[in-house]
């Protein structure tokens, strides 16, 4: 890292432990600047703090106000940092607890640490120690499945926001964040913004490729974004980035078909896991196999596993989910679970997709298209399958959980 920001960012720390009365045990600066990727008046400079006891409202209060002080005097990177800070119990309990959050822009007191996903495995892996003990290893690894969870908001987000850009010169931030969702996906590492859109540049051909270069240029040279003709460019980047959108969409597909999830074969410790371990909250815990005896009685049954039944695992071959294939009139219907862990965290299209790719490739399917059946209450499971490309077929009454209950047929063409 630069000298210069090293030296502020010590001084930085130096003042918030005066304010935290010496309780600071670790500080760490991640992002750009440890790629050595920052740009003075484009990037942020990113930090981390752990301390000994638990933030107050007070401390709050105390950095606010020194916050305000800072950001009226303009200073070249104190008015740029962005981070947060947090107690070593709320982090090895995995407890809400206060948390202050420093922006750009705002500060407020929170009670749960944001950082995650990318920032979280690039504070981990390429974090610099700026005062006090290493920690890292008490901060939890973001999974592949928190990661490909943050690769699924930022589409969401992009296909919101990000239809219609303006001159900020961030918005070509948007290309940057898909190019280092596309690089850890081919390649499974982290990269900085412009290593890992230098590196799509080099090695991938995609039709957006001569926009990112420019934006690669701007970055560097954050003045240039002042020329009347870039900043006409900057205007008309909507296209663009939801073209290199749909790339990402694309590549995060074909990841999860090939590496994210690991469909086998079911066994009895899969199946016993599933069975009397996975407990869904509130209305969901309709589906716990425990809640229809019948149903139970079939899913223990290994006779019926062959070739129908398969468990899904994870990178860590972790059981995440599972999957049943059976025929009515040569048509495949599909039922499937994710672990109740998992469910909520927008992994569920993902999920559905890869199973029914499986299911094609596996048992060699041909016909036009797929069934699967859902709980008429399950508003949630609905709303995903129409996303996905189900139609409601039909609404027929079925006898389970000790009760008669009312259930959908949806179809997907294939």
């Amino acid at each position: 890292m630069e000298v210069q920001i090293i030296k502020s960012l010590e001084e930085f720390v130096d003042k918030a432990n005066v304010i935290l009365n010496n309780s600071i045990l670790s500080a760490y600066c991640f992002g750009s600047a440890t790629y050595e990727d920052f740009h003075s008046g484009y990037s942020d400079l990113d930090f981390f703090i752990i301390t000994e006891s638990i933030i107050s409202e007070d401390d709050f209060q105390k950095f606010s106000l020194w916050r305000d002080g800072l950001k009226k005097a303009k200073h070249p990177y104190f008015s740029v940092l962005e981070g947060e800070i947090i107690s070593r119990s709320a982090i090895k309990n995995d407890i809400e607890s206060n948390v202050i959050y420093w922006g750009t822009s705002k500060d407020r007191l929170k009670r749960k640490y944001g950082t995650s996903g990318f920032s979280l495995r690039g504070l981990i892996n390429n974090g610099y120690l700026i005062y006090g003990k290493d920690l890292r290893n008490e901060l939890p690894y973001p999974s592949n499945e928190e990661m490909l969870t943050q690769v699924n908001s930022m589409i969401e987000t992009i296909r919101k926001h990000a239809q219609i850009t303006n001159e900020d010169v961030h918005s070509i931030d948007w290309l940057f964040l898909i190019s280092q969702s596309i690089y850890w996906i081919k390649t499974s590492d982290i990269a900085g913004k412009t290593n890992a859109a230098r590196w799509i540049v080099d090695s991938c051909d995609y039709d957006w490729i001569g926009t990112l270069e420019k934006a690669i240029e701007i970055r560097k040279s954050p003045t240039l974004a002042n020329i009347d003709e870039n900043k006409e460019w900057l205007k008309n980047l909507g296209d663009v980035i939801q073209c290199a959108c749909d790339t990402l969409s694309v590549e995060k597909n074909e990841y999860i078909s090939t590496k994210q999830y690991n469909f086998v074969p079911m066994n009895n410790e899969y199946a016993n896991e599933i069975a009397y371990k996975w407990k869904y909250n509130g209305v969901y815990s309709f589906y716990d196999m425990t809640a229809d005896e019948e149903d139970l009685i079939e899913f223990l049954n290994e006779d019926s596993w062959d070739g129908h039944y398969f468990a899904v695992l994870n990178d860590k071959s972790e059981l995440i989910g599972f999957y049943s294939f059976y025929f009515e009139e040569e048509i495949m219907w599909i039922g499937f679970g994710l672990k109740p862990e998992l469910t909520g965290r927008k992994l569920g299209a993902d999920f559905v997709i890869a199973g029914i790719k499986f299911a094609m490739e596996k048992l060699n399917y041909k016909k036009s298209y797929i069934m699967l059946a859902v709980a008429s209450f399950n508003k949630r499971a609905i709303n995903l399958y129409e996303k996905i490309g189900f139609q409601c077929v039909e609404k027929y009454m079925q006898k389970t959980n000790g009760g008669e209950f009312e259930f959908i047929k949806m179809k997907k063409y294939i």
